[in-house]
Formats: structure tokens, C-alpha cells, sequence
């Protein structure tokens, strides 16, 4: 489990090591470490958009605990873990709770931010 301090955590450091790259010119790797941090912020939004209190389940038994929780929400058969335990920004969108402002508000921006990959 991630803890959501831990996500938060992660986030800012990820964006601080990113403005140092872009402080030194390394463009490329500031942008492999910056779509780290919007990774790492979709997960921590997605802990709040479907009520996962304790943080990021990382194993299934660790996601089973939230079933009751999805199931509260009818979106217990409709998620599984494969569904938000990956680097596609894109599907973390989805299950973010933030989609739609950010389709509505940052398009265009969006489109580059998902060009990233970890590869």
C-alpha cells in the first residue's frame, strides 16, 4: 500500500528533481521524471475519487480490502487493480475524478501529457 503522505511525497519530489533537470537542460530526462509526478498525482486523485482511505493498494489483497468500498459505489465489477496499476495515463484519467475538467480546460495540453511513457 501507498500511503496517500507517501504519494504526496513522491509527487513534489518527482517535480523538484524535474526542475532541476530543466535547471541544467535536460530536457528529456525532465520530462521522464515529470510524467513520473502526473503518475504518481492521478493515483493519489484516483485514492480520493474512489474512497481509498487507506492509500494505493499495490497487490490484490491489498485492492480486495477496497471491494466493499467499490461495491458501495456500484464499481466493484467495473474496476479491477490492472485497470489503475499501470503507467497509461490516459486509463488513470478515466478513474481520476478529474477527466472531465481537464478534457474541458486543458485538451490540448492533455494530448502532449500523453505522449509519455516510461519506455
Amino acid at each position: 500500500m501507498i500511503l496517500h503522505q507517501t504519494l504526496k511525497y513522491l509527487i513534489a519530489n518527482r517535480l523538484k528533481d524535474a526542475g532541476v533537470l530543466i535547471s541544467r537542460r535536460r530536457y528529456p530526462a525532465s520530462v521522464y521524471i515529470a510524467g513520473y509526478a502526473i503518475e504518481i498525482a492521478l493515483k493519489y486523485k484516483i485514492c480520493r475519487s474512489l474512497q481509498f482511505w487507506q492509500g494505493f493498494p499495490e497487490t490484490k489483497q491489498e485492492f480486495s480490502n477496497y471491494l466493499p468500498v467499490l461495491k458501495q459505489h456500484n464499481a466493484g465489477s467495473l474496476i479491477q487493480l490492472g485497470d489503475i496499476r499501470h503507467h497509461n495515463l490516459d486509463k488513470l484519467l478515466v478513474y481520476s475524478g478529474v477527466e472531465y475538467e481537464i478534457r474541458k480546460n486543458f485538451e490540448s495540453e492533455w494530448e502532449i501529457v500523453t505522449q509519455w511513457s516510461p519506455e
